[in-house]
């Protein structure tokens, strides 16, 4: 049988006229059902250039029906997935519809994934259609269709299907058993549902397809007060390095990528601290072997001690008006406050991430406040690291309401606030040298 032959059979099958309902309708509405079981014997107009043509008055039909008090599927029971099959059709090129189908469909199969997470385009977009063919070894492709909602034909044209793909997902369709539910369908060869849905999620990474939607930073109010605080007479000239790096921070547009480039600033300034405090006991004099020893040894702790070191360099500065350890409670006590926040979730978190033990109190703002340099250190280690058996923070964890607001309301602004705001401090500037050269032996 050709394709031909075997779309009008399933067109003639899919309008079939219930013999029920013909008893108990009036003239009217058998006249109206007879109009839409007419378009059952003009298949070879729906595969034409005249298809588009032939499902316009095809949905006219069928709210002519409708509008006569009469439901469409109790007169077309078997006609539950008609739409898309008829749009399916429509897509098939009238030259190659003479080629014979063939026998079991070469094993493909239409399995729903209801259970399955859209993928995104890289920019977040959802990702309605995919298809990998494989043309030397076809038992090795894989697609996938939203049926959440109807198809758009932009998405099913953006997935470059190819012809006799479709033609087979047109038969798979329009031979369903019953009305195909709401949701995810993957086409391919494999009868294990697991195994095919672990290896589709592979071949979508392989053309650049996103698992999980990356989450939107939002605004940020970390730098308020900072802008008025300046002066122009001020020498920023030592802080050109750092200004590069919070360049990035500002050209960050997801949560994860800002988080990593708001630490990466505080990575310059726990080393550059430590820098500076062999720099300052050394001003005026000669810098030798023994200074250069000295530095050594002051970068070479681990970076939990040095973060720690600088916060508590930093803690009682005034950044924009406000102290740094008081905005900091202040980010705390706003958190903890949110209607989203989950203090058992919240103990979890800093339990995975070894921040302190679970159920431990946490206190106050102000004594919670020692927990916040290794609540940074240890976010940042699990979203950059992803060790086997350790736990790691990607978007999906951000799903969570209480991980996404500790990071955006609470980590980030945080980081931000010392980030921008440490040059602003003209006097004990902890990352502010004492003069702009040295001199060497």
């Amino acid at each position: 049988m050709t394709f031909r032959e075997k779309i009008a059979e399933l067109l003639r099958a899919t309008l079939h006229l219930d013999d029920d309902y013909i008893l108990n309708q009036s003239d009217e509405a058998l006249t109206l059902a007879d109009a839409i079981k007419d378009l059952s014997e003009d298949a070879d107009r729906l595969l034409s250039e005249e298809g588009p043509d032939y499902i316009v008055e095809f949905e006219g039909r069928v709210s002519s029906l409708e509008a006569a008090s009469a439901e469409f599927l109790l007169a077309f029971p078997g006609a539950e997935n008609v739409r898309l099959f008829l749009a399916l059709a429509n897509r098939l090129t009238s030259d190659r519809l003479d080629l014979d189908v063939p026998p079991d469909l070469d094993g493909v199969r239409l399995d729903p994934h209801l259970n399955f997470d859209v993928p995104f385009t890289a920019d977040g977009t959802p990702l309605r259609a995919f298809a990998y063919e494989d043309t030397v070894n076809p038992q090795n492709s894989v697609s996938f269709l939203d049926l959440t909602t109807d198809l758009p034909a932009s998405d099913f044209d953006q997935a470059r299907f190819s012809w006799h793909l479709t033609s087979i997902i047109c038969l798979l369709v329009g031979q369903a058993d019953g009305k195909l539910a709401a949701g995810p369908y993957i086409i391919s060869t494999s009868g294990d549902e697991e195994k095919r849905q672990v290896y589709l999620k592979y071949q979508l990474l392989l053309h650049g397809a996103v698992l999980t939607r990356p989450f939107a930073s939002p605004q940020y109010n970390s730098v308020a007060g900072i802008p008025a605080s300046l002066a122009i007479i001020t020498d920023f000239r030592q802080f050109k390095e750092p200004f590069d790096i919070l360049s990035e921070v500002n050209s960050r547009s997801t949560v994860l990528d800002t988080y990593l480039s708001s630490y990466h600033v505080l990575e310059n300034y726990m080393i550059r601290t430590q820098i500076v405090a062999v720099e300052r006991r050394t001003a005026g004099t000669l810098f030798g072997v023994r200074q250069f020893k000295s530095l050594g040894n002051a970068v070479s702790s681990a970076e939990i001690k040095h973060l720690t070191h600088l916060f508590t360099c930093s803690w009682n500065k005034t950044i924009g008006g406000q102290r740094l350890d008081h905005f900091t409670d202040a980010c705390t006590t706003a958190l903890w406050a949110k209607a989203a926040f989950d203090a058992a979730e919240f103990d979890s978190l800093l339990d995975r991430l070894e921040v302190k033990a679970a159920g431990a109190p946490l206190g106050s703002p102000a004594t919670f406040r020692q927990h916040v340099p290794k609540l940074l250190y240890a976010a940042r280690s699990a979203i950059v690291h992803n060790k086997e058996t350790e736990y790691h923070i990607s978007n999906r964890e951000l799903r969570t309401p209480t991980i996404l607001i500790t990071l955006t309301d609470l980590c980030i602004p945080v980081m931000q606030r010392l980030g921008f705001g440490l040059p602003s401090i003209v006097a004990d500037n902890p990352i502010s040298y004492s003069q702009q050269h040295l001199s060497l032996y």
